[in-house]
């Protein structure tokens, strides 16, 4: 008996080593960018459970594999096991490597996939059938050398075991007494381009809930967002101010000035939109994705809900290692083969994140209390996967074309006729302002990077009736700001 204890201890290792390389996109997310993934102390849990649920499945495989006596068999299934945790590990180590712009563009030509897949498959059985002994010590090998990766594994989860739980904050104090009678929603759609949605000074016709908030509101033509980028617009738009950049550090962000500098990004300071927001006397909510809200406006905001493309277990329904799962394989890359993996569990969630930021959204219109609302939907962004009706795939969600974009848009238009509905139903739409924008343009044009971030931004005012243009230049985070005066 104790001479098998070694078989089963090294079957362990290679089982934690494969379970390690799997995992090794999600850990390298916790490791660089914690901030984005709103972590939270169950999803370590998760995270843990998952790892050693897998470790000890590969280890048993590990073992089943060692007893199979052909050579050629044994050598096939061991390269199935190996070859998703290795695949994993080297597509997460090739996005930080200078060749990683070139192997993505040489693998979208037509037919270098193909090309290579089937170049590898003969290799591949050409070693089954001529050199099985030499190609199992190889790959198993290749696993050993890899396997350090698995105490990496240890020491980062337990370092971020602990992180913050993005749905706690600390509440603000009571709202100063208020004067203000008019509610303020701000709908922010990310990725929301002017080009696509105007044509001359109109809105398209081919968005008609647009066009009929258009028709009620003030049109400003020629506005601006904050950055080109989500990172640097929201906080713009937050902050009412611009920023040269905005970078993240562990679990901070950042304002990076022109000298190189970094200063601690506060909100939440006087000047910034929801200080402005209760000092006018509303009860401020903040929705969206992205970004850990509750984290960002901690003390500001009085409720709030934050969604993150990356943290699958923020929208999934209860505590389940599966969400660790799930959220390695949306951290994929989208090529192929990747993305046949990554792109089906990508699309659900886009799905799922709009829903429930759609939910959230429309909760307690009929309160009378003066709330003022910001709601960033992760749409139209991809993956593009909605038109008008609701969700249904794209050929390729990924793609960035017109045609994927143009029916994102479109789908864009009904949330918004849907959202009009909501607050014409609640009694809120007439007494209400209602503003409709974006963070930055649609990415797969090719746009002067020294040009400002041409967005829609459209205010419907309390008992505003018709339709107004504004041609002059303007910021948007400035005239959202503008929007409040303190109570009096």
């Amino acid at each position: 008996m104790k001479a098998r204890v070694p078989r089963y201890l090294a079957a362990l290792w290679f089982g934690a080593a494969l379970a390690s390389l799997f995992f090794y996109p999600l850990l390298q997310a916790l490791d660089g960018d914690v901030y984005f993934l709103n972590w939270e102390p169950a999803n370590t849990a998760e995270f843990a459970i998952a790892v050693t649920g897998l470790s000890i499945a590969c280890a048993a495989a590990w073992i089943g594999i060692g007893c199979v006596a052909s050579e050629r068999w044994k050598l096939t299934l061991l390269l199935l096991l190996t070859v998703v945790p290795v695949g994993a590990f080297a597509a997460t180590v090739l996005r930080f490597l200078p060749i990683r712009d070139t192997v993505v563009f040489a693998m979208a030509r037509a037919y270098v996939f193909e090309g290579l897949a089937a170049c590898a498959a003969l290799a591949v059985l050409a070693l089954i059938v001529f050199q099985p002994r030499w190609t199992l010590f190889a790959v198993r090998g290749i696993v050993l050398i890899l396997s350090p990766v698995t105490l990496l594994m240890v020491t980062t989860t337990t370092t971020y075991a602990g992180a913050a739980a993005h749905r706690m904050f600390v509440p603000p104090p009571p709202p100063v007494p208020s004067a203000a009678t008019q509610s303020v929603y701000v709908f922010l759609f990310d990725e929301l381009s002017f080009r696509f949605m105007y044509e001359d000074r109109n809105v398209r016709a081919q968005l008609p809930n647009f066009k009929a908030f258009a028709d009620v509101s003030t049109n400003f033509l020629a506005a601006t967002a904050p950055g080109h980028e989500t990172i640097t617009s929201v906080p713009g738009f937050l902050a009412a101010r611009r920023f040269d950049d905005v970078d993240v550090g562990g679990n901070e962000l950042y304002e990076v000035r022109r000298d190189g500098t970094r200063m601690p990004l506060d909100l939440g300071a006087p000047g910034g939109l929801f200080s402005r927001a209760r000092a006018s006397g509303r009860r401020t909510e903040a929705i969206g994705y992205f970004f850990p809200y509750c984290r960002l406006l901690s003390g500001i905001a009085e409720q709030c809900r934050a969604f993150s493309f990356y943290n699958y277990a923020d929208v999934a329904d209860g505590f389940s290692p599966v969400n660790a799962v799930i959220t390695n394989l949306i951290l994929l890359p989208h090529q192929r083969p990747f993305g046949w993996l990554k792109v089906p569990v990508f699309a659900r969630l886009q799905r799922r994140i709009v829903e429930q930021t759609m939910v959230a959204a429309l909760d307690g219109l009929e309160s009378g209390q003066p709330r003022f609302r910001f709601v960033h939907f992760s749409l139209p962004h991809l993956p593009f996967v909605f038109h008008r009706e609701g969700y249904g795939n794209a050929g390729d969600p990924m793609r960035q074309d017109t045609q994927n974009y143009e029916s994102n848009l479109e789908y864009v238009d009904t949330v918004v006729g849907r959202l009009v509905a909501a607050l014409k139903e609640a009694g809120a739409f007439d007494e209400s302002v209602v503003v409709i924008t974006s963070d930055h343009e649609y990415r797969g044009e090719h746009l002067d990077p020294e040009e400002g971030a041409h967005v829609p931004l459209l205010i419907k005012r309390a008992g505003q009736r018709g339709r107004e243009i504004v041609t002059d230049p303007v910021q948007s985070e400035r005239i959202l700001a503008g929007l409040f005066q303190p109570a009096r």
